[in-house]
């Protein structure tokens, strides 16, 4: 009652993506257009009928499911405020047409599956592009499965071990001055709130 939402969870009856391969070897995903027409249809009804904010529709997708939501997004990228991709494939147009909405990226560096080489390949298109809307994760070690800190619910549990690579949207001064001039006085990480 104190935070109410609706949560959707689509199960398709069929692949929602497949992968392929380019000429290098790379992983990319193509949509099932169905689904994608379908998804997006469910969402814009949904948000009509039961009268919810548009500017607070987020998604979020495992393996299948965050490759789904790239193209999707690659499709209607004004469709979420912000998503949550984890172990997924972008198709090849995803960083030139849908880096407009937030998204965090999570890969495990060890997915035999769903390799994370496309989305270090997106996150170095999106720093050459100087998209400042995203975060990476890339978790070292982490094989095919979600990252078990995202649904840890032991809130005494407040350590972890874990490394995380974090590319772009973070800058750490490598200078202090304080001289009182209003340049480099203080130590301030650019970036720290988003993590």
């Amino acid at each position: 009652k104190k935070y109410p939402a609706y949560v959707i969870a689509i199960q398709y009856s069929m692949r929602s993506s497949n992968y392929f391969f380019d000429e290098s070897q790379l992983m990319y995903s193509v949509p099932n257009d169905y689904c994608l027409d379908a998804t997006s249809e469910l969402i814009k009804s949904l948000t009509t009928k039961l009268n919810v904010d548009k500017k607070r529709v987020y998604g979020i997708g495992f393996s299948m499911g965050s490759s789904t939501l790239y193209n999707l997004l690659t499709r209607h990228p004004d469709i979420f405020k912000a998503s949550v991709s984890i172990s997924g494939i972008p198709d090849k147009d995803f960083g030139k047409k849908a880096a407009k909405s937030p998204i965090w990226i999570i890969h495990g560096n060890a997915d035999t599956e769903n390799p994370i080489e496309p989305d270090r390949k997106l996150v170095k298109y999106l720093q050459k592009m100087n998209n400042k809307n995203y975060t990476y994760w890339e978790i070292s070690g982490l094989e095919h499965t979600v990252y078990p800190d995202l649904y840890d619910t032991d809130m005494n549990n407040n350590t972890s071990t874990d490394t995380k690579k974090i590319s772009g949207n973070i800058r750490v001064p490598n200078v202090i001055t304080p001289n009182g001039d209003g340049k480099n006085d203080v130590f301030k990480i650019d970036g720290i709130e988003l993590y």
